[in-house]
């Protein structure tokens, strides 16, 4: 019975762990505690509007750039992530708090109401830059892009993804 629950244990250790190669970094969804978090480990935000059940180009991103490995071991050096997500369907609605939460964001931070869209903001929430999903652009792109829009705000962490600037 020892060697059992050994391997049972030993399984779960192992799922625990692959899950969080798959889901990457944990986003926040409180964005004063994200700007805690940014203020203590001198890190900027990145704000992601996100239609994730309704919207082609916000699931492209986040499958295809924000839970790729090269970017989640650069994002969780780097960055504090914050989801801000707009669900459609009823069985992914937010609670009424945390529709409301991001809400007030999208009214700050997105008033063009684009999806998706990423804004990169210092710890006390002024802006550095934005971009939206573009599917020609690979991995180390994006980060690149997001080295150039708070190169001076962090120590950014060198990664192998990360892409030196040749200009």
């Amino acid at each position: 019975m020892y060697k059992t629950a050994e391997k049972a244990a030993q399984a779960v250790f192992v799922l625990i762990l692959l899950s969080n190669l798959v889901i990457g970094q944990t986003f926040q969804h409180n964005f004063d505690d994200a700007k805690k978090l940014a203020a203590e480990t001198n890190r900027p935000i990145a704000l992601v509007f996100s239609g994730s059940d309704w919207c082609k180009p916000c699931i492209q991103l986040r499958t295809t750039v924000l839970e790729d490995s090269s970017f989640v071991e650069f994002a969780d050096k780097n960055l504090v992530l914050v989801e801000v997500d707009f669900p459609y369907k009823k069985a992914n609605r937010l609670s009424k708090e945390q529709q409301a939460h991001n809400e007030k964001l999208a009214e700050q931070y997105n008033k063009q109401g684009a999806f998706p869209l990423v804004v990169l903001a210092d710890a006390t929430g002024n802006v550095k830059g934005e971009f939206g999903y573009d599917q020609r652009l690979p991995v180390s792109g994006y980060i690149q892009k997001i080295e150039k829009m708070i190169g001076g705000e962090a120590s950014i962490v060198k990664t192998d993804a990360t892409v030196s600037d040749s200009k």
